[in-house]
């Protein structure tokens, strides 16, 4: 359900840089117009469930180009050639094939082909991507996989056309990973395709599993959970580091007080780990996953937390929040724990930061007007602009809270209880439009959004 109309980049037809569709240009401006022809089955014969395979495939690359935000898709109407009567070739190589004149008078920026056929249980799919406007084949390829990879496959072609036409990878081959609740009281990691679909349980502590991260190559994730601890008898909550090879957890921390907040240095040789010590004090620590020391960043003052570390994966400095000053803020230091500055001032509660990963912008979770929203702001503390502003259906305000940027930085995937339970939605930055991708009775905390996998 999108909230807003869209709007996006504008497009180019710069031959010399080949790109096509400039990812730095300013928001709200023109998006490019792209014909889709329909997956033609190459078959002498043909049966409903071929056919319906490439009505699927036809109807899953028209919603990611659309989500994509790069695009308009062109209505068949206003075609002037009947694509699926024609050769996926320009006229002047074969006398059945499209004419160019004909895609620029209909309006089309982008025009797309695509024959499959299936043998065995395989499918066979070939691509042809043209620039209108220059007159030019951008993509012509072949994939191959097993039939049930059909849409697979699919959000395969999207990430190459969007690579093709923007120079950054697509998000249709990355997956969220979220806190499902699974009763009143016990939580459990989830992992899902970036649109919500195929969800899979990964942890089983059948208890509470707090604030789940990314291995920066995508192959891990560290998360808190807890447990009973034989050795000092008692209950805390651990560290523990799950590897998807091998789909098994391991314990990293459990030492007597709270094991939190983690998040993996670039290169995923460190942690940034939040560890409490006593006395309500929760202070920040640099991990090291090899020799298992631990050096501090934040040290009180006493009695305060600093929590949630996110770094930045290129200049490697730490986003947190604590309260040292009173009110929960967000603060950032350098990775030896140096540098600090307090970027927010307003409200008296700010949390979950999540860096941008090519800007030095971070996102937020603020307490406003009584209830949570988003909010974005440079590294340097200026240009703070609220994201999200939204009412349930009974006209009270929602929260909407734990963003986490998509891999590219176009998207951020959030936490909102506008439908009454807490549920993942997807805004996309250019516009703020809003997608809900998960639809059951459940609550979903502390998504995080994978890197490029």
């Amino acid at each position: 359900m999108r909230f807003l109309f869209c709007f996006a980049f504008l497009f180019s037809i710069s031959a010399h840089a080949r790109i096509y569709i400039n990812v730095g240009a300013p928001e709200n401006i023109k998006k490019s117009i792209i014909a889709l022809s329909e997956f033609r089955l190459k078959a002498e014969t043909s049966d409903k469930k071929s056919l319906s395979i490439g009505e699927k495939m036809t109807e899953r690359l028209n919603k990611n180009l659309k989500f994509s935000s790069y695009f308009n898709v062109l209505s068949s109407k206003a075609f002037i050639e009947n694509p699926n009567l024609l050769e996926p070739v320009p006229y002047l190589k074969n006398s059945k094939g499209f004419r160019w004149q004909n895609w620029k008078l209909s309006g089309a920026d982008f025009l797309f082909f695509a024959d499959y056929s299936i043998s065995d249980e395989n499918l066979l799919i070939d691509v042809y991507f043209y620039n209108v406007n220059s007159q030019k084949r951008i993509l012509k390829k072949n994939y191959k996989g097993a039939q049930f990879q059909s849409l697979k496959i699919i959000d395969k072609i999207s990430n190459d056309i969007v690579k093709k036409l923007s120079g950054r990878e697509g998000i249709f081959e990355t997956k969220i990973i979220a806190v499902r609740s699974m009763d009143s009281v016990k939580k459990e990691i989830f992992v899902m395709d970036w649109n919500g679909e195929r969800k899979k349980r990964i942890t089983y502590h059948r208890s509470i599993v707090l604030s789940p991260s990314w291995s920066t190559k995508g192959s891990q994730i560290v998360y808190s959970a807890f447990m009973y601890n034989k050795k000092i008898k008692t209950r805390v909550a651990a560290l523990f580091l799950y590897n998807f090879k091998t789909n098994k957890a391991k314990v990293l921390s459990a030492e007597r007080g709270a094991n939190l907040g983690s998040e993996f240095f670039p290169q995923d040789r460190e942690l940034l780990v939040t560890l409490g010590r006593g006395r309500g004090q929760l202070d920040i620590f640099k991990f090291n996953l090899r020799t298992f020391k631990l050096f501090p960043l934040t040290q009180g003052p006493r009695g305060v937390i600093n929590v949630e570390p996110s770094i930045h994966n290129r200049n490697r400095r730490v986003a947190f929040s604590s309260d040292r000053n009173g009110k929960t803020m967000i603060y950032t230091m350098n990775s030896r724990g140096r540098d600090l500055k307090q970027l927010t001032y307003a409200g008296h509660y700010n949390s979950n930061p999540d860096w941008h990963p090519y800007k030095n912008e971070i996102v937020f979770s603020g307490m406003s007007q009584g209830r949570m929203d988003l909010f974005k702001i440079s590294s340097q503390g200026t240009g703070l602009k609220r994201l999200t502003s939204l009412r349930r259906d009974n006209g009270s305000w929602a929260n909407c809270e734990s963003p986490s940027f998509s891999p590219d930085g176009r998207f951020v995937v959030f936490s909102s209880d506008i439908s009454g339970t807490y549920q993942l939605y997807i805004m996309n930055l250019d516009d703020l439009s809003i997608e809900r991708i998960t639809f059951d009775r459940h609550n979903y905390k502390s998504p995080k959004w994978s890197p490029y996998l």
